[in-house]
């Protein structure tokens, strides 16, 4: 998706999902509140909210990058060990 514009709120029971090895949203803006969610599986390059943000974003390079912070900050063994219990 190259540009996704909501001219007022997109409300909470509302869903933008882009999937696959293309999930990629290159700029998402919302004019009012964002109260629904967005995912995708590539990311979000540009993201503009001109109002409140009660919803729900996931980007996996976030995510992707706290998970490499814990890796790093505590080892996998830590990690895989807490999975098991």
């Amino acid at each position: 998706i190259l540009n996704f514009t909501v001219r007022g709120d997109l409300l909470a029971d509302s869903e933008v999902n882009t999937f696959g090895p293309n999930g990629y949203i290159k700029r998402f803006v919302v004019m009012g509140n964002l109260d629904g969610t967005v995912h995708t599986d590539g990311h979000i390059g540009i993201l503009d909210i001109r109002g409140d943000l009660t919803g729900s974003l996931a980007d996996p390079q976030p995510l992707g990058q706290m998970l490499a912070d814990l890796l790093r900050e505590r080892g996998a063994e830590a990690i895989l060990a807490e999975m098991d219990e």
